[in-house]
């Protein structure tokens, strides 16, 4: 078609050149091909050039200035806005349209590393004006993919659909095949944080289709790794670890060590999130090497990251720990978020250790760095065990402080999870929405059933009315009482939490006063011994007596208010490598009394926490040393099920009443408080509390005088669940 200045050329030509029309038609039509050629090549001109990189080629003093925040390693936003907003000034001012579009998009990605949500989508945005006015339409389809991107990191999932859609059909429009591959991809990414798993696998197929058409090798290895770890999350980890070794394969014949390095990486997470953590160490250990070897700082960090986590995972905190300092050496290299949360990991190692000191340290770290960016959830979790540390420290003050500041982000994140999942809902009801219009365009179509279908649909709409009627006080009524059940639920766990840290607090406190009781009644004894009678020593050890049992019971509170705190861990422990633990820390005791403890060979592995199952055994064992009157014999066998673990342990002690069954499980419950037995009463119940925390089961079968049978019934299948 002709375009407006086209048109009046024909028009002055035919009516005022005096020529025969079969001449004229060949004068125009040259004319017309020099015009249009004139103008592509302004066209063309004005459009941006690329170099062999891809990248828009730009004038050279904005180039250079781009190039010093490129190379910014401090990382520090307020320098690299300045320099930034020079070079846009600059651009302006010479009016290089190009430069300008450029720079607006640096910006926007600056402020979208620094989790700076709303700025970055006012710059992509100018940006995207930018492109439009200009008609450069391959860049307003990335622009369109790069706000997609910003809403999917809100969580805003329905706008960011929109924006991928708006891509999409763009680079459709223009035929361009890698960003219609790029926006693919981008859709895959949406609907796998959606937790659409199936719909996600179904967009990065198509991601690697267009990428194998336009033989873009390297897209083709990236999206099959994230196809990968989406099977994972399907629970199909058969196919996710043939379609994780498909992209290895193709990483190998690339021959390109950083693509092999990142792929290897991701192997690892694939074995991870099928609990085969040995596996995952051994690929994270050769991404690591091979990472090392091209000294490509970044994934060195990340790689250390994931191996620390998976040290952790496996119970191995001395290697964990060390893992996490040696990622600390590239912190300059890792993203801001990852940062925070590296030093968050590395304070919970030294709370383990009790090291508060450094835990403190670490843990301040990550605060700063989450609060600085409104990391909210990672900010919430600093907070609260900060608030742990500066109470062992006696800083209660600043305890407190983070304790508040930590029920605050609950109550908040709390709220946008709830507007999250309204949006999601609002997305998919736009979605069946939109599918049904189209289904009433075809019945539109049909006009031999028209007159049935608007007498069916009336029907239908009359029906639903008087069912919405219907049911809406009953729909009403239980909305708000499900409102405030899970208000309730809130509340509880904030008072729970609430009530572990005062049992924790008053525990911990009590102890010192209680040492120093009996630190001045040993003084008294020792010093005043020759002046006082001896009802008044035998007063002395009643009360000796007393502090050492206040002092056992108070431990044994703040062993049980920590592990209430703590969640399952699923992983296989052997039991075997369990019992010898637990043996060496009963040595004394096995010795003293000369126990014998049998178990059999080839001991299956337990669904279960190394630490939690050391804890339950120890203290059982350890009850049948202290409740016998002879030589303790202990036998532990274990049946590996199907879907389950039963351990047996069975001892020759003083044996439990049945009729107590309710009450051994109990805090501080003693079945006979004047026989002169060791013990406060916390044990078993430490024993039920982890055993409930996997879906199991814990009883027994006792005879007085016989000795105690125990079970332990570990289900499988909630293992696989948690995983």
């Amino acid at each position: 078609m002709l375009n407006e200045i086209e048109f009046k050329i024909v028009f002055l030509f035919v009516h005022h050149v005096d020529e025969p029309l079969k001449m004229k038609k060949h004068i125009l039509i040259t004319i017309l091909f020099l015009f249009h050629l004139s103008f592509g090549w302004a066209a063309e001109a004005a459009a941006p050039v690329q170099d062999a990189n891809g990248e828009v080629v730009l004038p050279k003093e904005i180039k250079e200035l781009l190039s010093q925040v490129e190379n910014d390693r401090t990382k520090d936003i307020k320098q690299s806005l300045m320099i930034c907003y020079t070079a846009l000034n600059i651009a302006k001012q010479k009016k290089y349209v190009v430069a300008s579009y450029a720079v607006e998009h640096r910006i926007g990605r600056l402020f979208e590393d620094n989790n700076v949500m709303d700025s970055a989508k006012v710059h992509y945005q100018k940006a995207l004006d930018n492109t439009i006015e200009n008609k450069w339409y391959p860049y307003t389809s990335s622009l369109y993919i790069d706000i997609a991107i910003i809403y999917k990191r809100e969580g805003n999932f329905s706008m960011a659909k929109e924006y991928y859609i708006k891509g999409l059909d763009l680079a459709k429009e223009i035929k361009d095949v890698g960003r219609q591959e790029f926006a693919y991809h981008g859709l895959g990414t949406l609907h796998d944080a959606m937790g659409e798993y199936e719909q996600a696998a179904n967009y990065y197929w198509e991601s690697v289709h267009l990428a194998e058409q336009r033989g873009f090798r390297e897209g083709v290895v990236n999206t099959i790794q994230n196809l990968a770890l989406t099977y994972t999350k399907l629970k199909n980890n058969k196919t996710a670890l043939e379609t994780i070794d498909k992209a290895y394969k193709l990483a190998l014949e690339e021959k390109n060590t950083l693509l092999t390095s990142s792929v290897l990486f991701d192997y690892g997470k694939v074995l991870n999130a099928t609990g085969d953590f040995d596996g995952a160490l051994l690929k994270y250990q050769a991404s690591l090497d091979s990472c090392r070897a091209s000294n490509f700082k970044p994934l060195i960090a990340r790689t250390l990251f994931y191996m620390a986590d998976t040290y952790t995972a496996k119970g191995d905190f001395v290697t964990a720990q060390r893992y996490f300092e040696e990622c600390s050496k590239y912190e300059g290299f890792i993203a801001l978020k990852s940062s925070a949360e590296l030093n968050n990991k590395l304070g919970d190692l030294y709370i383990r250790q009790q090291l508060w000191d450094k835990a403190r340290e670490v843990l301040q770290k990550s605060f700063s760095i989450a609060n600085a960016h409104n990391y909210k959830d990672l900010k919430k979790e600093v907070a609260s065990d900060l608030a742990n540390v500066y109470q062992h420290l006696s800083d209660y003050e600043s305890a407190y402080r983070y304790m508040n500041i930590a029920s605050q982000l609950q109550d908040t994140l709390y709220n946008e999870a709830q507007s999250k999942g309204i949006t999601e809902l609002q997305m998919k009801y736009d979605t069946e929405k939109a599918d049904k219009q189209i289904q009433a365009l075809k019945l539109k179509q049909t006009q031999t059933f028209l007159a049935f279908g608007l007498v069916f649909l009336m029907a239908t709409i009359f029906i639903s009315l008087f069912v919405i009627r219907l049911r809406g006080k009953n729909n009403q009524a239980l909305q708000q009482k499900n409102i405030q059940i899970e208000d309730q639920n809130r509340l509880l766990v904030e008072k729970n939490a609430a009530l572990e840290q005062f049992a924790y607090a008053a525990a911990h406190d009590l102890k010192e006063p209680l040492r120093n009781i009996g630190s001045f009644v040993s003084l008294i004894q020792r010093r005043y011994i020759a002046q006082l009678d001896q009802p008044a020593n035998e007063y002395m050890t009643y009360i000796t007596t007393a502090v050492k049992r206040m002092n056992d019971l108070l431990s044994g509170l703040l062993n049980f208010s920590e592990l209430t705190a703590e969640r399952a861990n699923f992983e296989n422990v052997e039991l075997s490598e369990v019992l010898s633990i637990v043996k060496d820390n009963l040595r004394l005791s096995i010795d003293e009394k000369h126990a014998v403890i049998a178990y059999q060979e080839n001991l299956p592995t337990v669904p279960m926490n190394q630490l939690h199952i050391i804890q339950i055994l120890q203290n059982i064992i350890g009850n049948a040393l202290k409740f016998v009157d002879g030589q303790p014999y202990i036998q532990i066998k274990a049946a590996d099920k199907t879907d389950h673990v039963l351990l047996e342990i069975t001892d020759n002690g003083i044996g439990m009443d049945k009729a107590y069954e309710s009450k051994v499980f109990r805090l501080f419950h003693r079945l006979d408080k004047n026989r002169a037995y060791e013990g406060n009463g916390i044990g078993l119940t430490i024993c039920k509390n982890i055993v409930d925390k996997y879906g199991g089961k814990i009883w027994y079968e006792s005879e007085m005088g016989k000795g105690t049978h125990f079970f332990i019934y570990l289900p499988k299948a909630q293992m696989a669940v948690a995983a």
